[in-house]
Formats: structure tokens, C-alpha cells, sequence
């Protein structure tokens, strides 16, 4: 009869400072609690990915202040996976500020795990979310967060669909739509690592 043996390694990484102290992380791993959130996507190099915020910020519309003032048309964001932060960062510049109340501002303003980097996904990125919905909601309970709602809840990714329109996914059966930006949907930010 063989013996299988079934041996787990774990890929330590150390790195020096010019003081010469030591730090020691591990690979990360998708549904990892790190860097303020639950990692849900990591990029080839196998060292940088994104984590998505253990909570929903809110339901809100995508870009729209209180004062009415509609997101210009014209506005084009990317879809792409890494553009998210690009993307609100547009989103803002063309709204005029952190101070009202929208969806991008929302995750700017947002502080969860003691990081003030948070930024809507990208239309690639929420997908990569929605894929790994189930992942998250476990780390996000164990770590002190909330799941995402069950039943046809739509989020906001950073992404322009066409004139004032975004991308949303509905988390109950992944669909991407285009929505206009004044209808409120869930925001979940995200921060790379």
C-alpha cells in the first residue's frame, strides 16, 4: 500500500530595510483579511491584487450632489481591471469635489481598515467581485463585516456606459447593465495592494 503524503508550503517572503529591520509577509491568497479588506483578485506577479471593503458603504446615486449638479456629459472611464482609482478619481474632478453625496465621493471618503485610498471598482473589477462574492462575505463575517444583501441588488462600478450612464452588476446573477447615474444602487469600495 502507498503512502501519499501531502506536504503545504507556505511562501515566506523577508525583505531588509536601509535600518535593518525585517519584515516577513506571506503570499497572498484570495479571501485573505489584509491591507484593510478581503483580497479578491491578484495579479500575476502573484504580490499585488485588490481588496474589497468587509461592508457596503451605502445605497446612493453614482454623480449627483445635492445641489443638482449632473456629471457632464461626455465622461469616458475605463472597464479595464487597475483603472478603478483612475476612474474616480475622473468621476470627482468632473463633479468638483469630495463634499457631496455620490457614490464616488462615498468611497473616498471612506476609512475602513485605516486606509483613505478607497475607490469605486471598474466594470472588470466589480465582475472579479461578483465572482468571489461567496469568498468575501465568509472572510467579511470572520472579520467583522457584513455579506452582500441576497435578492437583486445592483452595485456601482467606475465605469461610464454611454452619456450618463454606468455600469451596475446585479450580485444575484451577475448581469451588467448600463443605469443612469441619478438611480441609487450599493456601493462596495475597493483598494489595491
Amino acid at each position: 500500500m502507498k503512502k501519499i503524503i501531502y506536504l503545504a508550503i507556505t511562501i515566506l517572503f523577508v525583505s531588509c530595510s536601509k535600518d535593518n529591520s525585517v519584515s516577513v509577509t506571506t503570499t497572498p491568497e484570495i479571501g485573505d483579511f489584509r491591507d484593510g479588506g478581503i483580497v479578491f483578485w491578484i495579479d500575476a506577479s502573484g504580490q499585488h491584487g485588490l481588496v474589497s471593503a468587509v461592508e457596503n458603504q451605502g445605497g446612493i446615486g453614482m454623480a449627483s450632489d445635492p445641489h443638482g449638479k449632473p456629471l457632464p456629459e461626455g465622461l469616458i472611464t475605463s472597464m479595464a481591471m487597475g483603472t478603478g482609482s483612475l476612474n474616480t478619481d475622473a468621476i470627482i474632478a468632473a463633479i468638483g469635489g469630495i463634499e457631496a453625496d455620490y457614490a464616488a465621493a462615498l468611497v473616498r471618503s471612506y476609512n475602513g481598515g485605516g486606509f483613505s485610498d478607497w475607490y469605486l471598482p471598474s466594470k472588470d473589477e466589480l465582475n472579479a467581485m461578483y465572482f468571489n462574492k461567496e469568498t468575501i462575505n465568509t472572510s467579511s463575517n470572520v472579520n467583522g463585516g457584513s455579506t452582500f444583501p441576497v435578492g437583486d441588488f445592483q452595485y456601482w462600478s467606475s465605469s461610464t456606459y454611454s452619456g450618463s450612464m454606468f455600469f451596475t452588476q446585479d450580485f444575484d446573477d451577475g448581469e451588467q447593465r448600463g443605469k443612469n447615474h441619478s438611480l441609487r444602487h450599493q456601493v462596495r469600495a475597493i483598494r489595491s495592494f
